[in-house]
């Protein structure tokens, strides 16, 4: 070992090996201060599941919720409010993942712009347990899932894993390719809990995402049944409008 490492634990546990005066190596539990090693490299132990984070957070819910922001307190709150038992038999997720999209914009040409360092992207991974109602995948096929429109509960027991290979990408105005991967990207404590509550929040508070996946549904069963208006979409109608407003305002 060369660095302080800092291994995030079950039930919500943080401890730190680091080199100490005299230069001993001594391992620490920082549960209770985690906040003060966000900055410093992490790992997950084995089993750790998303559950554990939220115990972790709930140890110094005020502190967290202060640094991170992203409804922390709200979120957590709802990842502890119910036990959810997994049917592994059904459940198309199989774990969560954090993992490194890195994104090299190439438009507009006069404001090139790399992002996705800040930190990692959070999301599902898992296989079909069966054919997809709509067409999209087969039995067995891996898919990844978004989560932001989950309920926190009901994610709490997934596994949580952090992704071995960070892939960099080029964007044009009209393509998107994959142009190298990164080994190994190191994981801060700090990324690994903003990463989760960014995803999680992303449409606002545990509440108001139930209201707006609510609203979603009841929208797709009003398009399924036929009772919805549909009105074919025209772009250049669209540019008209949009340009007609603007000579207005002026």
């Amino acid at each position: 070992m060369t660095h302080p490492e800092t291994l995030l634990l079950k039930k919500g546990g943080v401890l730190q090996t680091k080199r100490y005066s005299r230069g001993a190596w001594r391992t620490k539990d920082l549960t209770k201060v985690a906040f003060r090693c966000l900055y410093e490299e992490c790992s997950l132990a084995e089993d750790v599941t998303l559950r554990d984070v939220f115990l972790l957070l709930n140890k110094n819910l005020k502190m967290f919720d202060l640094i991170l922001g992203c409804w922390c307190k709200e979120v957590v709150t709802a990842g502890l409010s119910k036990r959810h038992k997994r049917n592994l038999k059904t459940d198309d997720i199989d774990y969560l993942e954090l993992y490194y999209h890195i994104v090299r914009d190439e438009y507009p040409k006069d404001d090139k712009r790399t992002y996705g360092l800040r930190f990692p992207e959070f999301h599902g991974v898992g296989k079909l347990k069966k054919d997809s109602e709509d067409g999209h995948g087969k039995k067995g096929e891996t898919i990844q899932w978004g989560v932001s429109l989950s309920e926190p509960w009901k994610l709490a027991p997934l596994p949580l894993k952090l992704n071995n290979e960070g892939k960099v990408f080029l964007e044009k105005r009209k393509s998107s390719e994959v142009i190298t991967t990164l080994p190994n990207p190191v994981y801060t404590l700090g990324n690994i809990l903003q990463g989760i509550m960014w995803e999680l929040s992303w449409h606002g508070s545990p509440e108001q995402v139930q209201k707006f996946a609510a609203e979603l549904h009841r929208r797709v069963e009003e398009v399924e049944s036929g009772k919805a208006k549909l009105v074919q979409f025209d772009p250049k109608k669209l540019l008209k409008e949009v340009k007609a407003s603007k000579g207005k305002k002026k």
